[in-house]
């Protein structure tokens, strides 16, 4: 899995370097910072069939969820972020 650390961290060690193999020992001792990938879905439209009333599907867990549900930025089930990229909306 990939480290991720400050960009700012990696210029300050950078700055400070005055060779290559010193900016890269330096770059190593920065401390990986606390991230997770984004996991990206939609709310799909979908007929739950033991209530034929509109709800709306996670593309990513397929749990279903009252139609109002499509406002959130986010899956509350599995916490998929549900906002539109640039790509999308082209």
């Amino acid at each position: 899995m990939d480290d991720f650390i400050s960009r700012e961290e990696a210029l300050s060690a950078q700055n400070k370097s005055m060779n290559l193999n010193e900016m890269r020992e330096r770059l190593k001792r920065i401390p990986a910072a606390d991230v997770r990938p984004v996991v990206r879905g939609k709310f799909e439209d979908a007929m739950q069939s033991c209530h034929d009333s509109p709800h709306v599907k996670c593309s990513v867990c397929g749990e279903y969820y009252w139609r109002y549900f499509n406002k959130f930025n986010f899956c509350p089930n599995c916490g998929a972020d549900m906002r539109e990229t640039e790509d999308e909306k082209a």
